[in-house]
């Protein structure tokens, strides 16, 4: 005679494994009924498991046959006379590693997390005001143990996307963040600083010239603060750069960072994120 528990649990034939350990259980995949072609629900399944079944503290694992990584949010429960028979967790297909990081660590290329599994769902694009271009917005979708503030940026797939919001964990248990993708923004180029001391002589500015500093570029609708102290009235093509401040030490406005002049700064704490605008 079976009971309904060794009922429940007959089909659980699939291995899983946790994606950062070696632990290992049993447990089967369903469709997820709530999805359609089209949603960002599309690539979700219900994982069931038996209830002494403990899921990776990172809620992240991988099905053997086939080694994708999923997601796995807070289980339903099936129970029958008070005692628990199944465990369901929404599982989250993902789109693989991703690092994030914020600024300063990209610059840096060090810190951060470098190892979590994110999926990505596009949710829509927005009007660039200077430009014919679109920003492209998705959401990003990661286990529930991650932390994401807004302002850190999140590089995976061969892109850059950076979280216009804290993360948060939605109601079935996934972390998600809305995010905006950015377009090529490191670069490599030369400072020039001016001291605002005039040189008699040749009736110029002490100038320093520092090469090979790490930027990091967004358009200023990104990351600007109206409200801030020195801010500048935005015009098209400004952008905010951002560099880090073992790299250069000291900038002022009108200082030259590549092709950009600067109009205003901002102390980011290791980072220097100025207003900038194309020199002429």
């Amino acid at each position: 005679m079976m009971t309904l528990k060794e009922a429940a649990k007959y089909a659980d034939k699939t291995v899983f494994t946790d994606t950062y350990g070696t632990a290992t259980f049993y447990g089967q995949l369903h469709p997820f009924t709530d999805n359609v072609r089209s949603s960002q629900a599309a690539r979700r399944r219900i994982l069931e498991t038996a209830p002494e079944v403990s899921m990776p503290a990172r809620q992240t694992v991988t099905e053997g046959s086939s080694g994708v990584v999923y997601l796995v949010a807070y289980p339903a429960v099936d129970s029958y006379k008070g005692r628990s028979i199944r465990f369901k967790y929404p599982a989250c297909h993902t789109d693989g590693v991703f690092s994030v990081r914020t600024i300063a660590q990209v610059l840096a290329n060090s810190g951060g997390v470098t190892d979590a599994y994110v999926a990505v769902s596009y949710v829509k694009q927005w009007d660039q005001p200077d430009s014919s271009f679109f920003f492209s917005n998705f959401e990003l979708t990661y286990a529930r143990s991650l932390t994401v503030a807004v302002g850190d940026i999140l590089i995976g797939a061969g892109k850059y996307f950076l979280a216009m919001q804290p993360g948060r964990v939605d109601d079935i248990g996934f972390g998600a963040v809305d995010v905006t993708e950015i377009v090529s923004p490191l670069a490599t180029v030369t400072f020039k600083g001016y001291s605002g001391v005039i040189v008699p002589s040749t009736d110029a500015y002490t100038e320093t010239t520092i090469t090979n500093v790490p930027i990091f570029i967004e358009h200023t609708m990104l990351d600007y603060v109206h409200e801030a102290l020195g801010f500048v009235k935005l015009e098209p093509g400004d952008k905010a750069i951002s560099f880090l401040k073992s790299k250069v030490t000291t900038v002022r406005p009108g200082d030259i960072i590549g092709t950009y002049r600067v109009i205003a700064v901002s102390d980011s704490g290791s980072t220097w994120k100025v207003h900038a605008r194309r020199s002429s």
